[in-house]
């Protein structure tokens, strides 16, 4: 389709989404009016039952009784009961008369009042016509579209690597998070006894539960010290990447574990090890949450740019 007709379409679909969406929010707004004064009509009715039996209570009453109850002049009470009693119907008058307004206003917006989807999927079909029509064009805004679609392609790469590298930081958290609550266990039970057969048997069937896992945490701290390093490594992040060498872990994790005589002493020095590992990933793992929220706000302006380099007139 030529660009000038679609302008032309463009234009016009543009300016009926706008009065559309004009008429709805007008619409919205006389209906929320008319809730709230469908509310005070109510009191107001309620006021001016309450003025009137007061009024028609107070002038029905003889002036010796009066005098015996009520202080004052009889003549002034009945005249403020009289005035309280006016203002309040004035004022449930006003609410009517205001209600028949907006609900005469309400009547004619229902009549033009329609769903803007259609519309919407219409200018948007507009949209993506004008920019295929513009990239195979030599028009001026041809380069500023291509630079926009490269920068939409690059965030959308950025954002894949941030969600691949958090699940793997949010699957390893969790191993190490395991590792750690049996090698305490095992602690605990070398602290309780241990000499005694219960002892042995429950704190080495926490370290071999801690063992089995660690095989899976170590793949995971590869990976992620993989991806922490290609995400992060780009001009843009100001701040350093020096992530823990885990291939050391193992080595250490046995080590450490070998000489039952200091056993305690020996688990307690693992543990310190994988929670500055735990604590490191919990670290790397809040800063790609914050670098998403980023790049999803960049990504929103990247559409933005792009749908208002498509309105501009050609």
């Amino acid at each position: 389709m030529d660009l000038t007709l679609i302008q032309k379409e463009l234009d016009s679909t543009l300016q009926r989404l706008d009065t559309q969406r004009q008429i709805n929010e007008r619409l919205k707004s006389v209906r929320n009016n008319l809730a709230d004064l469908y509310q005070r009509q109510k009191k107001l009715d309620k006021s001016v039952r309450k003025e009137k039996r007061e009024y028609e209570s107070l002038e029905n009453r003889s002036l010796n009784s009066l005098f015996t109850k009520v202080l004052g002049n009889h003549e002034e009470k009945l005249e403020k009961e009289r005035q309280e009693y006016l203002d309040a119907v004035l004022k449930f008058n006003e609410a009517v008369e205001e209600i028949e307004l907006l609900e005469y206003e309400e009547g004619i917006l229902k009549s033009k009042h329609a769903t803007t989807a259609d519309t919407e999927k219409e200018l948007k079909n507009l949209l993506a016509a004008k920019e295929k029509s513009l990239l195979a064009s030599a028009h001026p805004l041809r380069e500023e579209l291509i630079g926009h679609l490269k920068r939409a392609e690059g965030l959308e790469r950025y954002r894949n690597e941030l969600h691949k590298t958090l699940a793997i930081g949010q699957e390893l958290k969790t191993h190490l998070e395991r590792i750690l609550h049996n090698l305490r266990k095992a602690r605990d039970w070398g602290q309780q006894s241990a000499g005694s057969r219960m002892a042995r048997h429950q704190k080495y069937g926490y370290i071999d539960r801690a063992h089995s896992l660690l095989y899976s945490a170590k793949r995971h701290m590869q990976l992620y010290e993989q991806q922490i390093a290609y995400v992060f490594e780009a001009e843009r992040i100001s701040f350093a990447v020096e992530f823990p060498d885990f291939n050391s872990f193992s080595d250490v994790f046995f080590q450490n574990l070998i000489s039952d005589w200091i056993f305690v002493n020996k688990v307690q020095a693992t543990i310190s090890q994988i929670t500055a590992v735990a604590s490191s990933v919990r670290g790397y793992n809040s800063r790609l949450e914050k670098e998403l929220k980023q790049v999803h706000k960049e990504a929103a302006d990247v559409v933005a740019a792009r749908q208002a380099t498509l309105l501009k007139e050609v």
